[in-house]
């Protein structure tokens, strides 16, 4: 129900009814609502911000396996400048930690940081690997990618 007030689809746009239900959802287990709350909070979309509590969560959600929480938590290491200090090193983890669980764009992300050599020493083909089983689990991006565009 969250996503459906977030979104307005078909009653009208809510955000503090859909950040309850994201709260509901996480207090029930569901690993997806806690990372969705803890985007509520750091966004203040429908409740106060509250970065802190954000950081809580997304790291609560990640610690018991859920790609999402850990895929948040990694773009505030990757910009810094709240909360968490700037810490490229340890949003690469997460980033990994994210595609391990199953986070296609988190694979697509990662494949293209190592790429790049951004956030990680350059590893061209340890990029391409991640890429590629990227693309052969369905992220179209990096199929596009991979079949003609450089990095």
């Amino acid at each position: 129900m969250g996503f459906v007030h977030t979104n307005g689809l078909g009653v009208p746009r809510d955000l503090a009814h859909a950040a309850e239900s994201y709260r509901q959802g996480c207090d029930l287990g569901s690993l997806r609502s806690c990372a969705l709350l803890g985007a509520a909070y750091e966004k203040g979309e429908g409740l106060p911000a509250d970065e802190h509590r954000a950081v809580e969560i997304y790291r609560t959600a990640c610690d018991a396996g859920g790609w999402m929480g850990c895929d948040h938590l990694s773009m505030l290491y990757f910009r810094g400048g709240g909360v968490l200090e700037k810490n490229e090193p340890r949003g690469m983890e997460l980033l990994a930690r994210s595609c391990r669980l199953g986070s296609h764009s988190s694979c697509f992300i990662l494949g293209m940081r190592l790429l790049r050599g951004t956030g990680a020493p350059k590893d061209e083909a340890l990029g391409r690997e991640i890429l590629q089983q990227a693309c052969v689990a369905g992220e179209k991006n990096t199929c596009n990618m991979l079949a003609g565009s450089a990095p």
